[in-house]
């Protein structure tokens, strides 16, 4: 009888380690782009970094507690969480990440090898690196998009046929899915469409790709309240 329990008794501690196993979050896909933003409120000219992960973690997406940003040449470091992070479903699919990285003094984001760390609550993490690389660009010359605002229609002026506009409430909830505007202009009635509380006013970007400098082009934010 002894020498059964001996027996048994590891056996079930191993069994109840394996059960409390915990798996590591996994990073499937990531994706980065750099952005020249037109701060309207700050009238100021500088860069932002987006970077985003389809995130995965088999204890339950809310174990995953931290994500970073990591430029060790640099000795830079972001850390965003829950709190900050922006969250989107594309296709089924859970991406998190950030669209306001940027250089504390404003000035330009360094090229070089960047790692994404992703990390859960236990502290198991995976991890990512991409080589961030920099075309030389003469900001003077970035047509930045402005708004021409005729009979509550929005027209923009710039260089591109179609721009993308992010709307926002007045706490700074982004609308989603972001609206198009074309040449023959965006009526604001199709804001309210989405959400009729925004007929109290909303913020709004513009934004567009320029494939010549490989850079997302944004201007804003800007405020526009329906009479």
């Amino acid at each position: 009888m002894n020498r059964f329990l001996t027996i048994l008794v590891p056996a079930s501690i191993i069994i109840l380690l394996l059960s409390c196993t915990r798996k590591a979050p996994e990073i499937y896909e990531y994706y980065w782009q750099l952005n020249m933003i037109k701060d309207t409120e700050k009238n100021r000219i500088y860069e932002k970094l987006s970077f985003f992960v389809n995130a995965n973690d088999d204890d339950g997406f809310d174990d995953i507690e931290k994500l970073y940003l990591i430029n060790n040449k640099e000795e830079l470091f972001w850390e965003i969480n829950p709190r900050t992070w922006h969250k989107v479903n594309v296709q089924g699919e859970t991406w998190i990440g950030s669209n306001g990285v940027r250089m504390q003094n404003y000035s330009d984001i360094p090229g070089g090898e960047y790692r994404i760390v992703l990390e859960d609550i236990s502290g198991e993490y995976d991890e990512e690196t991409f080589l961030l690389t920099r075309l030389d660009v003469q900001k003077q010359k970035i047509v930045f998009p402005a708004p021409v605002i005729k009979n509550k229609r929005l027209f923009i002026k710039g260089n591109s046929p179609v721009y993308s506009l992010w709307i926002y409430d007045k706490k700074w909830n982004f609308i989603q899915p972001h609206f198009e505007v074309k040449q023959d202009g965006f009526d604001y009635q199709r804001v309210l469409a989405r959400k009729q509380e925004l007929a109290d006013g909303f913020y709004y970007y513009i934004y567009i790709f320029d494939n010549s400098i490989k850079r997302g082009i944004i201007s804003g934010p800007f405020y526009f309240f329906i009479e």
